[in-house]
């Protein structure tokens, strides 16, 4: 019996997905910094997959994510002292300061966006078309039942 098909000694599935994940993350990190972006940390994607085009508040952002303010504010700040983002005042509420894109964060951004395609063409390349868009429906119904509550 291998070790797969011993349900005693099989990862539980949250452990799989965590580690599918951290795999993924790794990557994308990983194929990042050989595209130019060695500053780069997976921490640093609950920002870019957050924040809107036109700029979003650090506690908007915090709240997509499913973080703190304060923890999201400590990744905005890093990615403001790298170039990435940059503080503008909220043309709704002058007291109040949106985080954009700068060119750099943009750059990245589409950077990343096409070394996540690629990886997705290659696990769908090795999985064969079929076992990847089962997969993915599998996924984004498991989702949807978590998000109901079911």
């Amino acid at each position: 019996m291998s070790v797969n098909s011993d349900p005693a000694r099989r990862a539980n599935l949250g452990a799989q997905l965590f580690r599918a994940a951290r795999a993924f993350d790794a990557r994308v990190v990983r194929e990042l910094h050989e595209a130019g972006y060695p500053d780069i940390r997976a921490a640093h994607a609950a920002v870019f997959a957050r924040i809107r085009p036109e700029g979003s508040r650090v506690v908007e952002i915090a709240a997509r994510a499913g973080m703190t303010k304060q923890s999201m504010g400590e990744l905005v700040d890093d990615l403001v002292a790298k170039g990435y983002l940059e503080r503008v005042a909220d043309p709704s509420d002058g007291r109040a300061r949106l985080v954009v894109l700068t060119e750099r964060g943009r750059r990245h951004r589409e950077a990343a966006l096409a070394i996540m395609a690629g990886i997705e063409r290659d696990y769908e390349a090795r999985l064969g078309a079929e076992r990847f868009a089962v997969l993915r429906a599998a996924l984004d119904e498991l989702a949807a039942i978590e998000d109901r509550g079911d």
